[in-house]
């Protein structure tokens, strides 16, 4: 199962709206960053939560978030890859994953996602959103990637919902 919404911290939220959490959820954050919307799970829901991001340099300021709120029994985060997961099959009742799909070119996304759900226990649920774009547009697609400096592969609901079905 994915839920798979449009924005930036509302979207957050109500995507972990939608993920029944309580504190027996087992979550893995991919690409975490510095660990805010692990806080908010966290403090909100007291769940254990595993983080994972390339960067190392943001590994360490979630790390210093992860000790400044005091949270270390409950969070950690570790320097990872979203294509080749560091854990078991079916350790998660969650994966959460924000906007970074777009981020990758097709193929790569199909092999993220086949990741997300080899670590999801049967009936888990990934939880996601990211750019989508409401009909193609390449002179678009060019802009967003200059603007962010990153080479950008957003796709349309439709072509989402496919990558998702694979």
């Amino acid at each position: 199962m994915f839920i798979f919404y449009i924005a930036g911290k509302q979207a957050t939220d109500r995507l972990l709206a939608q993920g029944n959490i309580t504190q027996q959820t087992k979550v893995l954050e991919v690409a975490c960053n510095r660990g805010t919307t692990m806080l908010e799970l966290a403090q909100k829901y007291d769940c254990q939560v595993i983080g994972i991001d390339l960067d190392a340099k943001v590994v360490a300021k979630a790390k210093e978030n992860i000790k400044r709120y005091g949270l270390e029994e409950k969070l950690s985060v570790q320097q990872g890859n979203a294509f080749k997961l560091p854990f078991a099959a079916e350790t998660f009742d969650i994966v959460i994953n924000e906007v970074m799909l777009t981020m990758f070119p097709d193929v790569s996304k199909q092999k993220a996602l086949a990741e997300y759900y080899r670590v999801l226990k049967p009936g888990g649920k990934l939880l996601t959103h990211d750019v989508s774009l409401i009909k193609e547009d390449l002179e678009l697609v060019a802009k967003l990637g200059q603007t962010i400096n990153v080479h950008v592969t957003p796709l349309t609901r439709r072509k989402w919902e496919e990558r998702f079905k694979q």
